[in-house]
């Protein structure tokens, strides 16, 4: 687990191996394993041994929640559909609910995302996790924001990460302050999460190069914090790099299963991998290639072709493509 969170996968699924050969009858090794695989690309092996899974008779609500996971990786609806109906009605379906929602972020889908949102939270706190519904609560907020709509983030005054790149600084500064003091030797917040937002923020006062510069620390372990590279491809576009916007949002694309995998808990990522389908056509334009920079909207759009029409980084993209064309 611990590997895999520092974006070391291939370290994780060599320990969640070791840990399946020393206690082969339950889920946990196995989990630790599919999440490897998944952040690897590695999906046939992951298909492989969740039906090894399956023939043991192993069971449990996180195994089915990598199940789903997979399904959405591969856009397998009726493998979806088959997890979904597993956890209907369980204690723990706020897990599956918290899944269906990131995954219609994916497809700009925010209205019936944020209701199952919404459903997940007060799932979780019917059954006492706090923490778990203000995780959807935050994740709901985020996929709000990096979609261009500030209302929620605002009305909800969290999460930092969102409060800065909404431009919230007081705010976002202040959460932020007060989780350093939680975990002052973090390595993750210290290294990632803490110059996220002070990236975002740099961001949002038209310092982009800063932005860069404060990202540079979560280089080691960007693969399992997609929300990183983003930031970073969005810098390098303002900075006129398109190039180097290119390669950041194309680590994105050429990773889908982490979208998914590398958050394991409760995820909101996979809404990276469509926005980078948009960051390359933008990248492409300002590196003068007209035709990928066409390709890449074109490839934004087929994902968004059901997305909700008012969603102000659509309306954004449209008006780009048609300037372009």
């Amino acid at each position: 687990m611990v590997y895999i969170d520092l974006g070391q996968f291939e370290d994780g699924l060599k320990e969640g191996k070791e840990a399946a050969q020393l206690q082969p009858n339950v889920e946990p090794p196995y989990r630790r394993q599919l999440d490897a695989y998944m952040c690897l690309d590695r999906l046939p092996e992951a298909k492989q041994l969740a039906e090894k899974v399956r023939l043991q008779g192993l069971d449990g609500t996180r195994i089915h929640q990598r199940f789903l996971e997979m399904a959405y990786v591969e856009d397998d609806q009726a493998a979806a559909a088959k997890e979904i109906q597993w956890f209907a009605g369980k204690p723990e379906e706020y897990l599956s609910l918290g899944l269906q929602a990131a995954y219609l972020n994916v497809l700009g889908q925010r209205r019936e995302s944020h209701n199952l949102y919404q459903r997940a939270a007060e799932t979780a706190r019917r059954q006492g996790l706090r923490n778990a519904a203000a995780e959807f609560e935050d994740a709901d907020a985020r996929a709000d924001a990096l979609s261009g709509n500030c209302q929620t983030v605002r009305r909800l005054g969290r999460p930092a990460l969102a409060l800065a790149m909404c431009g919230d600084v007081v705010q976002a500064e202040k959460l932020a302050a007060e989780r350093t003091k939680i975990f002052p030797n973090g390595t993750i917040w210290n290294a990632v999460q803490l110059p996220e937002i002070r990236a975002a923020i740099a961001l949002n006062l038209d310092q982009p190069a800063k932005a860069v510069e404060l990202l540079a620390s979560a280089s080691p372990y960007e693969l399992a914090y997609i929300d990183a590279v983003y930031l970073r491809g969005l810098a390098y576009l303002r900075l006129h790099k398109g190039a180097e916007a290119t390669a950041e949002f194309q680590k994105i694309l050429n990773h889908k299963g982490a979208n998914w995998g590398s958050a394991w808990r409760y995820p909101y990522w996979g809404q990276f991998y469509s926005l980078s389908y948009l960051g390359l056509a933008r990248a492409s334009a300002l590196a003068g290639d007209t035709a990928k920079a066409g390709k890449a909207f074109q490839d934004f759009f087929a994902v968004w072709k059901d997305a909700d029409p008012d969603i102000p980084i659509l309306k954004q993209a449209k008006a780009e493509y048609a300037k372009l064309r």
